[in-house]
């Protein structure tokens, strides 16, 4: 409660045993904490003929439950509440003339008590009000009965759902009414309805179905055999329980379980028919040389078999390729035509949807086959110039383009062949090259032959006389 702690249970003493400073103080079965100057502090005056045995806080409210007959000074019968505006403690009605309360609980939706224990017997009603477990309406202060109670009940613990329309019981004995193996369940909408005055219903059995163990393992017995001490609500419709067993249900527990509510396992979804695959997709068309080659990726839907093989179809024409891949290649197909292409896959079941049509794509015309190299001299003559002599030659070449050196080459009588690089010529735009040369006097009676090389093709030889 905000910054300070209750303790509640059967402890007495000096308050020096519970580390508090200045005089001593009792703070037997019932003390506070402060965090603000971290001090142990009693209720009252401290004191309590009997035992308490649990707690619960409502709304700055503390109660106390147990087999007492005296509290703090003040005479209430097992059950009370400390007054924060009185600082003293106040019964609960006429409190219970029989029994003792081990279990209190609050509902999060009303903010209504429950208190629970053995032989509970509450001042002013019959012996068989709602035995073992009753309501305390805190805007009236009255109580009300819960279901038809237990027989033979010992009720340790009580814990509610989220929604506060369940509430689970924890006991150390069984309900005659309901075979709960120690523990007991009870739901119904008037929990959490502030309206209502009693709480209706029938003590449901939570000890199989959904059961799961935690820990283990353990040798012999059962929750049926044994108890069970403790109880913890997991959100609205799952629980932990925890007490002196070793089996929950059908398993193996060892002395902690969880309940959940059995889950149906959903039905089998009946045997899909046999499926064709779906469209392959990204079918995409590449043209080549007289070829166009097509891809794709898979479907995203198989079918119900593996799919074994795929079927490109052209259009116009039809022309198909089938493939165990994810392309083709059409060869057959007409330069200029412009083709489009679609593809299915096929299973055991049949061939699929096609897929939408690929790009358009025209196969591409073989280039032209090459030219081939030619040099040729196509004229040549000799003349003299001044003391000397003056060679110069037409030459005519294909397959070579424009640009490309052509290498003259020049024998004097029967000497040996020299390149001429002193006068390097090109091939012009027409295929002609123009190349001349002119010969010292030494060469004047000599016969001089000529040739052309490009590309490694070389062209006739012409041997031009001396001139006279």
């Amino acid at each position: 409660a905000d910054d300070t702690v209750y303790a509640v249970g059967s402890f007495a003493g000096p308050c020096d045993s519970l580390d508090c400073t200045g005089t001593l103080r009792a703070a037997a079965g019932v003390a506070q904490y402060s965090q603000a100057d971290d001090t142990w502090y009693p209720l009252g005056n401290g004191t309590i003929t009997g035992t308490a045995y649990t707690g619960a806080y409502i709304d700055d409210t503390l109660y106390v439950g147990g087999q007492f007959t005296d509290l703090g000074g003040k005479t209430v019968a097992s059950v009370a509440r400390w007054s924060t505006v009185d600082d003293t403690w106040l019964p609960l009605g006429g409190g219970l003339s029989a029994g003792s309360v081990y279990a209190m609980a609050v509902n999060p939706i009303t903010r209504d008590l429950y208190i629970g224990g053995y032989n509970l017997q509450i001042a002013g009603y019959g012996a068989g009000f709602s035995p073992g477990i009753v309501k305390w309406d805190y805007s009236d202060d009255t109580w009300a009965a819960v279901g038809s109670g237990f027989v033979n009940p010992d009720v340790d613990d009580i814990a509610f759902s989220q929604d506060g329309t369940t509430m689970w019981v924890a006991l150390d004995s069984t309900p005659g009414a309901a075979p709960a193996g120690n523990v007991a369940t009870l739901t119904n909408a008037d929990f959490a309805n502030p309206g209502v005055r009693t709480i209706t219903g029938t003590w449901d059995g939570i000890t199989s179905g959904g059961v799961t163990g935690v820990g283990g393992p353990a040798p012999s017995g059962g929750v049926n055999q044994q108890s069970a001490r403790a109880v913890y609500a997991i959100g609205n419709d799952s629980v932990m329980f925890g007490g002196n067993f070793h089996e929950a249900g059908p398993i193996t527990a060892g002395r902690v379980a969880r309940w959940s509510p059995p889950v149906t396992p959903p039905p089998r979804p009946p045997r899909p028919p046999s499926v064709a695959p779906g469209a392959p997709t990204a079918v995409t068309a590449t043209a080549g040389v007289q070829s166009v080659t097509v891809t794709w990726t898979p479907p995203s839907y198989s079918g119900t078999q593996p799919i074994t093989s795929y079927r490109a179809t052209a259009s116009p024409g039809g022309a198909t390729c089938e493939v165990n891949a994810l392309s083709c290649t059409f060869t057959d197909l007409t330069v200029g035509t412009s083709y489009t292409f679609q593809v299915q896959a096929f299973n055991a079941v049949g061939w699929g949807d096609l897929s939408t049509p690929s790009n358009a794509v025209s196969p591409l015309a073989p280039p032209p086959p090459p030219v081939p190299v030619t040099v040729s001299i196509a004229s040549a003559e000799r003349t003299v110039s001044g003391r000397g002599t003056a060679v110069a030659a037409s030459v005519f070449t294909t397959g070579v383009d424009t640009g490309t050196a052509v290498v003259p080459w020049t024998r004097i009588g029967r000497g040996e062949w020299t390149p001429n690089s002193a006068s390097p010529v090109v091939v012009g735009s027409d295929g002609s090259v123009q190349w001349k040369r002119k010969f010292g006097a030494n060469r004047n009676r000599s016969t001089i032959s000529i040739k052309f090389e490009v590309g490694g093709v070389l062209s006739d030889v012409t041997s031009l006389r001396p001139v006279k």
